[in-house]
């Protein structure tokens, strides 16, 4: 059950989806390979890569809405990642 899931405080970076080319705030797109930041300005790509701050495992990226969580298979950790104040497509 979702209660039963460890959620951990979000992690607060300034430069957290900002282009690493342009320095513009990128949004969070859906492709072929999972989501991934995309830069409005300069139509940079740019991969979103978390690790678990408890096993070191890769996480992956959820959306509930305007949130954005990252969350661990293994030892089932989750953090909210981002809240876009408008719904990404």
């Amino acid at each position: 059950s979702a209660d039963s899931i460890p959620v951990a405080e979000p992690i607060q970076t300034d430069s957290l989806g900002q282009c690493d080319k342009c320095g513009t705030q990128s949004m969070i797109k859906w492709g072929r390979y999972g989501y991934y930041w995309k830069c409005g300005q300069c139509d940079n790509n740019m991969p979103i890569k978390e690790v678990c701050p408890t096993c070191e495992r890769k996480m992956k990226l959820r959306k509930d809405g305007m949130n954005f969580y990252k969350r661990c298979e293994k030892c089932q950790t989750e953090e909210r990642y981002c809240v876009f104040e408008e719904a990404p497509e």
